[in-house]
């Protein structure tokens, strides 16, 4: 039989696809192979590379030597916090310290699946080179960098920098697996690096005192050397979510909801070490978590008061802990025992937030590029799942489910999300009870754009589901799975991984919408500006050097997530089949 003839063309093509990212030629190889290969090639590139000549002389001249930068530099503080009280800055720096262990943390916990990963698929874990680590990070690094040479005269700021990068690095190797030697016993001693940072850090800032630092520091070391003891993904992700809330916590403070989030943050963690490794021998256990969550609600309800909203709390809860409970009797006893897990959490951490007493700081107090971080954050972290369930619910079996969930996603996407903002102003509180408290404004917008991001993500989760093929859901099937476990394990984790490019991009849609909270009165990073040109000594002074700014902070952020996902993209091999 002739073997089949390959047009040179196509294999070329196919040569160039399958060759590495990073190729090994010369500075001047690569520009006669990309720019200077053929006649048209080189009037294109001469052409544009004048103009973009022109365009970096004028731009550069701008920057280094025409502009005035007085505005930006005299207003910094303005611009990254808004109007936060300079009084509780101590919390700003808690919070930078802790959101960067949780990074370092979860970065680890990523690590930790990798490895075990592999191991099962007898191969060798990737790794992420210092070069794509830099391609990922330099935007944000040099916005980073250039804000601080613009606006810093202290040596402060340069040491809370300098502290967030050693709290990242120590989360990160506390993961790691032992070694031997010099290298080994600076990684047992890594828990204790929180001290250092009290010592080198906290106790430069004025309004701390020493004692609160180094209990700040003991409550870190304690997290971080049983994460190390451990060494169980699970734990660490726990632990990387217990230093993210309880970052948000230093500023929100430790009443109202906290609870709630912090045992969320515990659930990984606490499910991991007291699951069975089989079949339980005796009901027991889930007789009594099903017991003891239902006393848990109605304690919740009693103890807070009854409203119509703490009714069906009641209500469901109850009807949670029936169904657990006749589970566990029929020797089903693991929900009952998970329920009663998380009853114990959640009474723990409401006991100790209650200790603790730590009074919040009113959202109206927040501003500045820190606000559009975190409503982008928190409004990430509450439509996802909330999508998720949504784009699970369009494609269910059950009729009045699935036209709820499609009128609830085609109704929010056909609507522009600055109306929803207005709206929200006024129909939002209705549901929610303020209290005639300051924070309303900025709540109301986090729901908004909450629930306006869910109904994006639901369709963008929905194509990646339509997209798994069928005979996976067979196969699940044809093994004796639930309906819940073809999905939970089957189905989901490969819709999720073919749509990680357009989640991302929604993402960085999400976090420029901020932006449009400077209409209804909320004061974040672009609504800034009009503060600063409202002084007398820049009125009409510096638009566009301002505009300029606030135009880098949002572009050097996204640029970062779309790096970090074609990074993730490469890792999981997005698009191979």
């Amino acid at each position: 039989m002739e073997s089949a003839i390959i047009d040179p063309e196509v294999n070329r093509a196919i040569t160039e696809a399958n060759a590495p990212r990073h190729s090994d030629q010369s500075p001047s190889q690569w520009l006669k192979s990309n720019l200077f290969n053929s006649w048209y090639n080189t009037i294109v590139t001469v052409v544009f590379g004048a103009l973009g000549l022109l365009f970096a002389f004028f731009a550069l001249r701008f920057l280094i030597f025409t502009a005035r930068w007085e505005p930006v530099r005299d207003n910094l503080q303005l611009f990254f916090v808004g109007r936060f009280p300079r009084e509780e800055t101590t919390r700003l720096v808690v919070q930078l310290l802790a959101l960067s262990g949780a990074g370092g943390l979860f970065a680890g916990w990523l690590r930790q699946r990798a490895r075990i990963e592999a191991e099962l698929a007898g191969v060798e874990p990737k790794r992420t080179s210092p070069r794509e680590l830099v391609g990922s990070y330099w935007a944000s690094v040099l916005f980073l960098v250039v804000s601080m040479i613009i606006g810093v005269t202290t040596f402060r700021p340069w040491l809370i920098v300098v502290g967030c990068v050693i709290s990242a690095a120590t989360c990160f190797v506390i993961t790691m697996k032992p070694r031997r030697g010099a290298f080994g016993i600076a990684l047992a001693l890594a828990p204790l690096v929180p001290f250092l940072l009290a010592a080198g850090v906290l106790t430069f800032i004025p309004d701390l005192s020493n004692s609160s630092a180094y209990m700040i520091a003991a409550g870190a070391t304690v997290v971080l050397a049983l994460t190390q003891y451990l060494r169980n993904p699970a734990v660490t992700l726990s632990a990387a979510a217990l230093l993210g809330v309880s970052g948000f916590q230093v500023l929100s403070g430790t009443s109202q909801l906290s609870w709630v989030f912090l045992t969320l943050a515990l659930i990984p963690g606490a499910f991991a070490l007291t699951s069975s490794s089989g079949k339980e021998s005796s009901p027991l256990p889930g007789i009594l978590g099903s017991i003891v969550f239902g006393g848990g609600v109605v304690f919740y309800v009693v103890f807070n008061g009854f409203t119509s909203v703490r009714w069906i709390t009641l209500l469901a809860g109850l009807a949670v802990a029936v169904w657990a409970l006749v589970s566990a009797a029929n020797g089903d006893g693991g929900n009952g025992r998970r329920l009663g897990m998380v009853t114990v959490l959640g009474f723990a951490t409401w006991q100790i937030g209650r200790l603790i007493g730590l009074e919040g700081i009113d959202w109206v107090d927040w501003g500045g590029l820190h606000l559009n971080l975190v409503v982008a954050a928190a409004s990430t972290a509450l439509a996802f799942p909330m999508g998720l369930l949504l784009a699970l619910g369009r494609r269910s079996s059950l009729p009045v489910l699935r036209w709820l969930c499609t009128a609830y996603i085609e109704m929010i996407r056909g609507v522009p999300l600055i109306s929803l903002l207005l709206m929200a102003q006024l129909f939002i509180g209705f549901f929610l009870s303020s209290g005639g408290n300051s924070n309303t404004l900025t709540t109301k917008s986090l729901v908004v754009i909450t629930m306006f991001s869910s109904a994006y993500i639901a369709e963008i989760v929905r194509g990646g589901l339509q997209a798994v093929p069928t005979g996976q859901t067979e196969a699940g099937q044809a093994m004796g799975m639930s309906p819940a476990k073809i999905t939970r394990l089957l189905v989901l984790p490969q819709a999720l991984k073919a749509v990680i490019p357009a989640m991302v991009g929604q993402f960085i849609s999400l976090f420029k919408d901020t932006s449009l909270l400077t209409i209804i009165g909320v004061l974040e990073f672009l609504g800034v500006r009009e503060i600063i040109h409202a002084q007398p000594d820049f009125r009409g002074f510096g638009l566009v050097e301002t505009l300029v700014f606030v135009a880098f902070g949002f572009w050097a952020i996204s640029f970062t997530m779309s790096r970090e996902s074609q990074r993730l993209e490469r890792s999981l091999d997005v698009g191979a089949r």
